[in-house]
């Protein structure tokens, strides 16, 4: 696996006003200082199954911490440019990430069922793979409490929770130049879509050399949806043309309701990419928000990966 980038020069302040956390060092002795100075555990030359678990668990702490970066000094920005640098650490990060074959390409945040007196924001859970990485007290067997990587996902979590995002899906399996294209404009949207949802407004920024209008599309029961808004904005459709997919989606839908062949989707998103002739002419977004269902009370158990329903048609 190849070495983390070092630190980065970060400002010390985010967007809210928080006192910001510089990305995490994942060297051999920033790995002895997280987990309390083993000096039983090997470096990264011949490192034990542990030390590279371990590794992988502090990559994907800064990984969620650079995420919730860009997600806020974004919506504040005019245009793209002026996060393109946290974006190219996202994306050398993924690509770190990638190297471990229990990656699988997917990263997993929603929140938790736990709650915290001392945090104004609910705590997540964060799924790699089929590994599993918790913000709060069940890490302090892996990362120290108060130590620089717990305080980095704390601060995403902050993030998250003020964007209203309780659950994100990011898909890295595909680091071509292409879909790497679509991360970035991906995460450009999302990083507005909430102040935009607020304002009743269509997202508008300038994407480098244009300006960039993202319609907000709604859902069958006429609420901004998230990722409705990003397979517009990733598939150049406008708001009408939205609108007739998803119509055309709920008619295919009703068909196949009506012949009790398949179970139909809950949300008009799922809908759509579950019909095989809808999908094949679209882009699926990289990055789905809300798009996993709140935790209950009963426990907070890994998410199984979402699987392409064969669909009607």
């Amino acid at each position: 696996m190849g070495r983390a980038p070092g630190v980065t020069r970060m400002e010390t302040k985010d967007p809210s006003g928080r006192e910001a956390v510089s990305p995490v060092r994942t060297d051999a002795r920033h790995r002895d200082d997280e987990r309390g100075g083993d000096p039983g555990r090997e470096t990264l030359e011949g490192e034990t199954h542990d030390a590279a678990d371990h590794r992988r668990q502090v990559l994907v702490a800064e990984l969620v911490h650079l995420l919730g970066l860009f997600l806020s000094h974004s919506r504040h920005a005019k245009g793209a440019l002026a996060t393109e640098a946290l974006f190219k650490q996202c994306i050398r990060y993924m690509e770190l990430l990638s190297e471990s074959p229990a990656s699988e390409g997917q990263l997993i945040v929603r929140q938790s069922s736990a709650t915290h007196r001392d945090r104004p924001f609910p705590d997540y859970l964060v799924f790699l793979g089929d590994g599993a990485l918790h913000g709060g007290n069940s890490l302090t067997g892996i990362l120290k409490p108060g130590s620089h990587a717990m305080r980095a996902l704390e601060q995403a979590f902050g993030c998250l929770s003020e964007q209203g995002i309780h659950a994100l899906r990011l898909d890295f399996s595909d680091l071509s130049k292409g879909q790497i294209e679509n991360l970035r404009l991906a995460l450009n949207i999302v990083a507005r879509f909430h102040q935009a949802a607020a304002d009743k407004t269509s997202i508008t920024f300038r994407y480098f050399d244009r300006v960039l209008t993202i319609p907000l599309i709604r859902d069958r029961n006429g609420r901004a949806e998230p990722n409705l808004t990003l397979m517009a904005g990733l598939n150049g459709l406008t708001a009408l043309n939205a609108r007739e997919l998803i119509k055309q989606a709920d008619a295919i839908w009703a068909l196949a309701a009506d012949q009790a062949t398949v179970a139909v989707p809950d949300t008009s998103y799922e809908r759509v990419y579950a019909i095989r002739s809808l999908r094949a002419q679209l882009s699926r977004p990289p990055i789905e928000i809300n798009h996993l269902p709140l935790p209950d009370a009963s426990g907070d158990r890994g998410v199984a990966p979402l699987e392409n329903h064969p669909g009607p048609g």
